[in-house]
């Protein structure tokens, strides 16, 4: 994704050792982009079961929603043209 302000991005890594290899929920009170949870090897966390965003930007918490449906995602990108695959096409 993308860098946000907080800097939670460049001490992630540091982070994750921290959280406990048991939880069934994963809360990341100050969201931001979410780096915490991407730099978790969820294959360390087996119980983990719910995950929550919370995060006082809405347009982040939107952007997290609709990655939920990947699919209707990719096909609402896909209607523009700077993202049609092969860039043969012409105006």
């Amino acid at each position: 994704m993308i860098s946000y302000i907080g800097g939670k991005a460049r001490i992630s890594k540091w982070i994750v050792p921290f959280i406990p290899r048991d939880i069934e929920t994963y809360v990341e009170t100050f969201g931001g982009m979410f780096w915490v949870f991407f730099k978790m090897d969820l294959s360390k966390y087996p119980n983990l079961k719910t995950v929550v965003y919370n995060d006082f930007n809405g347009l982040n918490a939107n952007l997290f929603d609709c990655c939920n449906d990947y699919d209707r995602l990719w096909d609402e990108l896909s209607k523009y043209p700077c993202q049609q695959l092969g860039g043969t096409e012409t105006p």
